[in-house]
């Protein structure tokens, strides 16, 4: 690089970022996702929420790699289930087609990660 610059690239932009501070970030990230979301369940749909989720997912993903937008998936599926799913604020599952919805949430978080993590 001209200058004496370093060549920083897009993709290694979350190295040098401690692992805890990446966790930490994708917790907090799922939670603004959630209190949003739960201030407003009365008028999004499931899809909205999970739409919420996954930007979530990228947005960690794009800052922090690959580890920390896995534990955004996991959370969001987490809270997603917690907060959204009936019955409420617990993780037991009233429709067993839910389990699918867990399940294409976290691969699709999983896909988003690995995906973002290439750019």
């Amino acid at each position: 690089m001209p200058d004496g610059l370093p060549d920083v690239r897009a993709k290694d932009a979350h190295r040098g970022v401690r692992p805890v501070v990446a966790c930490a970030s994708a917790l907090l990230s799922v939670g603004i996702v959630t209190g949003i979301c739960h201030v407003g369940r009365e008028h999004l749909a499931p899809p909205d929420i999970a739409m919420g989720y996954l930007v979530a997912i990228a947005l960690v993903a794009a800052r922090f790699g690959r580890v920390a937008s896995i534990l955004a998936s996991a959370l969001s599926v987490a809270a997603f289930d917690f907060f959204f799913v009936r019955p409420f604020y617990t993780f037991a599952v009233e429709d067993v087609r839910h389990l699918f919805t867990f399940a294409v949430l976290f691969v699709s978080g999983l896909v988003i990660s690995g995906l973002t993590e290439r750019i």
